[in-house]
């Protein structure tokens, strides 16, 4: 069921298995909350690339970070690429 310590359980899915959970966070023109602000819109699960530590999001790219035998691999995704692949899923 995952790592383990005495003081944190990291996940309770397969070994291996990563999860992002992917959340509507919209503004309208006034930069108010939408109404389905803060809905979970989908969640992608990642395997077979280690453990994941990092996605961040710069001038219109996503990178996704992970840490794999010692080692750390990223990928840089096409934002809105990967924005239309999330809405197939939702």
């Amino acid at each position: 069921m995952g790592a383990n310590s005495r003081f944190q359980d990291y996940s309770f899915l397969k070994r291996g298995i990563n999860v992002i959970n992917v959340y509507d966070v919209k503004l309208d023109k006034n930069n108010n909350p939408t109404k389905n602000f803060g809905r979970l819109i989908c969640r992608l699960q990642i395997a077979g690339s280690g453990e994941l530590e990092s996605i961040s999001f710069r001038k219109g790219y996503a990178y996704i970070g992970f840490a794999f035998h010692s080692k750390y691999v990223f990928y840089k995704l096409d934002y809105k690429q990967l924005v239309k692949e999330v809405k197939k899923i939702s």
